[in-house]
């Protein structure tokens, strides 16, 4: 999937790939960031909540990708696959 978000100098791209086991490090970074970690709590159990994501098949886990560059994490979930 890819996005075009404007900037001051110019287009950057946005797009979405699909988690990775490599990616793992950065994301375990991402979530032990102070700001980050007050939207997802628990770094221990904010990995877990992704990985079970990454692995369930009704649900996507995304990095999300500015100019080719991680950025982000995001994922969706069926809330009807589990209840």
């Amino acid at each position: 999937m890819k996005r075009n978000a404007g900037s001051s100098n110019g287009m950057n791209e946005v797009t979405l790939r699909a988690v990775a086991a490599g990616d793992w490090p950065l994301i375990r970074a991402w979530i032990k960031r102070p700001d980050i970690g007050r939207w997802w709590g628990s770094a221990t159990a904010a990995e877990a909540e992704m990985r079970l994501v990454a692995e369930t098949g009704p649900a996507i886990a995304r990095i999300v990708l500015m100019s080719g560059e991680p950025v982000g994490y995001t994922h969706a979930i069926d809330a009807g696959h589990w209840g």
